[in-house]
């Protein structure tokens, strides 16, 4: 019973979500970067290219640091941007190309803005199903995943084309994953966490140290989980056995959770070097400003207490 009542829920939900954030859309991109995620999403359904030279004109607005992309060696644009969200809402631009034809005019821009309310509204109930595993009732989830959609920058977010709102969804999908696992010891769990690992790796590959403080905390806390059982003097060897079984299925765990993340960075790499020649290039000018030039004390100090954007503070 609880279980279809918090299905029916997650539901309902999820409906109230996406509803909001799409009368609540504002129906046009508000920069650059929402515009070359959409030329590589238009590019792959309409011609099978990953080129952004639909927006070539972009290259010629300002610093190197101001573009969206940046020139292959094949003389062709390419978005700097992660491919995750370009790829992955591949579908649902099919989907509204699919409802043209039936001549239901929802208008293709307007309706790939509706990709990431869809997506932080799922966000939303994985939260919610989160909170469950970890203990707190189904008000606490609710009331957390509401909280989530309508009062933090998940709802700005949820109306652009960016990549932030699949960041969330993978990244937290990738929690969901070893948490269950953590609980349940099945390498399905696994699995899935390394796929939502992956799609988070694809969507911003600097979310890779991200996933592995994920997994080596929840590795080691099983690990030590299997160290410290006490051996029962009754099972001797069994035990033994048992506890060596434990290891190995550890080790196998690992390998469930770690391919389909190597797949994805191998993927990515092999992008790079579609693009660029090099598999480690991935578009930006780090020599033209690009990367971190604020001293570091003081990029800490801003990022974690200042009165402006300090995490402390939120």
């Amino acid at each position: 019973m609880f279980q279809f009542s918090r299905r029916y829920g997650a539901s309902l939900l999820a409906a109230l979500l996406f509803c909001i954030y799409s009368f609540t859309n504002a129906g046009y991109f508000h920069n650059l970067d929402e515009v070359s995620l959409f030329a590589v999403t238009e590019s792959v359904a309409l011609r099978g290219e990953v080129d952004t030279n639909a927006i070539a004109w972009t290259q010629w607005l300002g610093a190197a640091s101001d573009v969206p992309g940046a020139f292959g060696n094949d003389g062709e644009v390419y978005s700097k941007k992660g491919p995750g969200t370009s790829f992955f809402a591949l579908p649902w631009y099919q989907l509204l190309r699919l409802l043209a034809r039936q001549e239901i005019l929802l208008g293709l821009f307007q309706g790939m803005l509706l990709w990431n309310g869809l997506v932080t509204a799922l966000t939303a109930v994985l939260l919610w199903l989160i909170a469950v595993r970890l203990g707190y009732n189904d008000r606490t989830g609710l009331l957390l995943a509401l909280m989530f959609g309508v009062s933090t920058i998940a709802w700005p977010y949820a109306k652009l084309f960016l990549g932030e709102p699949l960041s969330a969804l993978s990244l937290l999908g990738c929690y969901w994953g070893l948490l269950m696992w953590q609980q349940s010891h099945r390498a399905r769990w696994l699995w899935l966490g390394g796929v939502a690992g992956g799609i988070a790796i694809m969507t911003a590959p600097a979310h890779l140290p991200l996933i592995v403080i994920l997994a080596i905390y929840h590795f080691y806390y099983i690990w030590q989980h299997v160290r410290q059982q006490p051996a029962s003097p009754r099972q001797g060897s069994r035990y033994a056995q048992e506890q060596s079984l434990s290891s190995a299925a550890m080790i196998w765990g690992l390998l469930y959770f770690l391919a389909p993340i190597a797949l994805s960075v191998g993927l990515l790499l092999w992008y790079n070097l579609l693009r660029f020649g090099n598999p480690l290039e991935t578009g930006y000018a780090f020599a033209n400003g690009e990367g971190f030039t604020t001293p570091i004390w003081q990029g800490l100090w801003g990022l974690l207490l200042s009165p402006y954007r300090g995490i402390f503070w939120y």
